[in-house]
């Protein structure tokens, strides 16, 4: 069951942070690498929120830069900032140390090279105080790298999904499809024990969001958009990642879902819909046989793991992942996908 909400107060002054030490409402997860020209104006956005109990778990995850050295300066002059330093071991790893360490009553992320309206967290503490929700998220404003900022966009519309059930059907296509951890924030409790995928430098966040998902019972989408995505050339989005990683993305799907308990059906078209759309992208630039022999070996053990199917007499249609990437996010498409793909109801 799902209602909207209409009259959601916007802003709000959060409770002063009286020592360092004192338990935080929001833990922001910061991971820094190699962003130092866009790295103080994300911090000074994070400064300037209106909602002033956070603490903010920044990891200098062996930055080649001066991103370690800035963290540091604002260390010092603000106890909310805490900075972790570690060899590079990717975003994943530095999301995870800072999740370990995480004493907030509420997780939301932040990366380095992006920017937050100040009405960042009082947008999120207005709809965990009127809803009492599990998680709340609310929508991204993207720009391009030499543009100026967006405004942020403040709205009283916030869509209620108050049973697994409607949070799964809103969840799915909307939260685990794109990812983007930055555009939520959880409860600590629901979130416990939670990692990302360790030496996966793309989608991490979408396999996050599988694990998270199943454990929460309601959620809110709100119509407001405070958080400002950066696109640019070089970042790890955009890059062209090696078969390995392509494998071990696969992997981490199949052995992500054969731990879940019935997953329902709309979460494996989902994860099925993401790894077509993977393939697709990959395939895009020449590929020799083999590494294409490699890549639909490990789609079908997914698609095993998954009780689906995506060929016809042991050979893929060229047609599917057009068809999946196109229709697989609207509510009848799902139940298209379903059947296309031979899965259980």
């Amino acid at each position: 069951m799902s209602h909207s909400i209409p009259h959601l107060r916007s802003g709000g002054v959060g409770r002063i942070m009286l020592s360092c030490g004192v338990m935080a409402r929001f833990s922001v997860i910061l991971p820094v690498y190699h962003v130092a020209p866009w790295l103080e104006a994300c911090l000074e956005s994070l400064v300037a929120q209106t909602f002033t109990d956070w603490e903010a778990l920044c990891v200098d995850d062996g930055s080649p830069d001066t991103c370690g050295d800035l963290l540091e300066v604002y260390a010092r002059k603000d106890v909310r900032f805490r900075v972790i330093h570690q060899r590079n071991a990717g975003v994943s790893s530095a999301r995870n140390r800072a999740l370990a360490l995480a004493t907030g009553e509420l997780l939301t992320f932040l990366d380095g090279d992006d920017v937050v309206a100040p009405g960042w967290l009082a947008g999120f503490q207005e709809v965990f105080e009127t809803t009492h929700a599990d998680l709340a998220r609310m929508e991204i404003r993207t720009f391009s790298e030499g543009e100026a900022l967006p405004e942020a966009k403040v709205s009283e519309q916030c869509q209620l999904y108050e049973t697994p059930e409607a949070v799964a059907r809103w969840g799915w296509p909307e939260l685990a499809w794109h990812g983007w951890c930055f555009a939520y924030a959880v409860k600590c409790e629901v979130a416990q024990g939670l990692r990302f995928p360790v030496g996966l430098p793309f989608k991490e966040d979408c396999l996050f969001a599988f694990s998270l998902l199943p454990r929460v019972q309601t959620a809110c989408q709100s119509a407001s958009a405070y958080y400002f995505y950066r696109q640019r050339p070089g970042s790890a989005v955009r890059a062209d990642h090696a078969l390995a990683t392509r494998l071990q993305f696969f992997e981490e799907v199949r052995t992500l879902f054969e731990g879940l308990s019935s997953p329902p059906p709309i979460a494996r078209a989902m994860a099925l819909n993401l790894c077509w759309q993977d393939v697709c992208n990959w395939l895009r630039k020449p590929r020799s046989r083999q590494e294409q022999t490699a890549l639909w070996h490990a789609f079908r053990a997914v698609t095993q793991a998954l009780e689906g199917r995506v060929s016809w007499c042991g050979k893929p249609h060229w047609w599917v992942p057009f068809l999946l990437y196109r229709y697989g996010r609207c509510a009848w498409g799902i139940q298209w996908v379903n059947r296309l793909l031979g899965l259980k109801p």
